[in-house]
């Protein structure tokens, strides 16, 4: 079970990385939720004694995703829009459109599968340079979501150093 927490937040982690240079607070929500849909499931088949393989894993977290890709699709047109403002909603639905979802998809699964970065090069540049042309044709600088991305991640890290500290105490 304690691998199945792991793979879970991994899922989750890489799920908001590569959902763009977004910073990403629906997008992670969502992946959140099906992370925990999924750990439940899993809990319950657990105390049949039956816990999946990383491989299993992997497929149905992605299984999970993909099943949701409506919504995703919604969040990540909702988290662009917080950074660049309702006026730019429709290049950002534009950004939403151009994003290769089933390509990040992929590379989530081979990464929670245990596949490293460095053997997946190749497959990450093409999602970078998917985000980069998708933001350029669209008419939005990249450079503002990743910067907003940047901050949320040490807005993020901050919290959980919080955390830590408060449940020590």
């Amino acid at each position: 079970m304690k691998n199945l927490l792991k793979n879970t937040l991994v899922g989750i982690t890489l799920a908001a990385m590569t959902t763009g240079a977004i910073a990403a607070t629906k997008s992670d929500e969502l992946a959140e939720k099906i992370g925990t849909e999924l750990i439940q499931e899993y809990m319950s088949q657990a105390s049949s004694g039956k816990e999946p393989t990383e491989a299993e894993f992997a497929q149905n977290f992605m299984k999970k995703m993909r099943s949701h890709l409506g919504e995703f699709k919604e969040a990540v047109t909702g988290d662009c829009v917080e950074i660049y403002g309702k006026e730019k909603n429709s290049a950002c639905q534009c950004v939403t459109d151009k994003l290769d979802f089933e390509a990040n998809f992929a590379v989530i699964e081979k990464q929670i599968s245990g596949a490293t970065a460095e053997s997946m090069e190749k497959e990450i540049n093409a999602l970078t340079k998917n985000e980069e042309d998708a933001y350029q044709a669209c008419g939005l600088d990249i450079k503002i979501s990743r910067a907003a991305d940047e901050k949320a991640a040490k807005a993020a890290a901050a919290k959980a150093a919080d955390d830590k500290g408060a449940k020590k105490k």
